[in-house]
This record gives structure tokens, sequence and C-alpha cells, in this order.
């Protein structure tokens, strides 16, 4: 929300134009996914907030560059994914954190390096 308002002007077109309709949309669009996952786990809420490195995606291209965002979206999401391996986050089978998996990281994060290096 804070990348998308400008001095309290949006850059999005009527009638989301001003900063006080987009927040009412923001506001709106919570009370939905509030009203929405009632009664489930509450981990189901987090979806959203996991995703938003998908809106911030423009403005961190724009910094970073194509390359580097993606190298480092899938650094973290191998990361993410040996963390909820190992500890069987949201129901999933554990397995542990091997030489193999985490020297597969590693060689990621060189990955990352390189393309920044570069």
């Amino acid at each position: 929300m804070l990348i998308a308002l400008d001095e309290g002007q949006t850059k999005l077109s009527a009638p989301l134009d001003t900063a006080l309709a987009f927040s009412g949309l923001v506001l709106l669009c919570g009370a939905v996914l509030w009203l929405t996952i009632r009664g489930l786990p509450r981990w189901v809420g987090l979806a959203g907030v996991v995703s938003i490195w998908l809106v911030l995606a423009p403005r961190l291209i724009a910094d970073l560059g194509l390359a580097l965002y993606v190298s480092t979206f899938t650094l973290g999401s191998c990361a993410s994914a040996l963390a909820f391996d190992h500890f069987g986050v949201f129901g999933t089978a554990r397995r542990a954190v091997t030489a193999p998996r985490l020297g597969g990281l590693a060689l990621v994060g060189v990955g990352v390096v390189l393309v920044r290096a570069s």
C-alpha cells in the first residue's frame, strides 16, 4: 500500500486515484479475507502475506533487475521449502535437512551472488 500511494495520490486510475479510496479498498479486502477464513486454521490467512512479493514485484524488479529478483525469489522459496519440510509445516511429512539438500541451497545462493556480481 505504501508503494502504491505517492503524496496522497495513487498511480491508479479512477475511482482508486485517491488515498482515501485506495485505503478503503484495502480495508474492504481485509474484511472479506477475515470473513472468508472464519472457522479455518489461522495459517490459511497467511497466503496473502506470503504473496506480498508478487505485489511488490514491479518495484523490486525496477530496483534490482529481473535476473536478481528471480534468483533471490528462488533462493527464498528453496530455503522456506527446506524449513517447511524439516518441521512438517501445514501437516506435510517431515523430511530431515541433509547435507545434499543444504548443498543445493548453497548452490542457489552462489547463483544469486554470481547474478549480483555480474
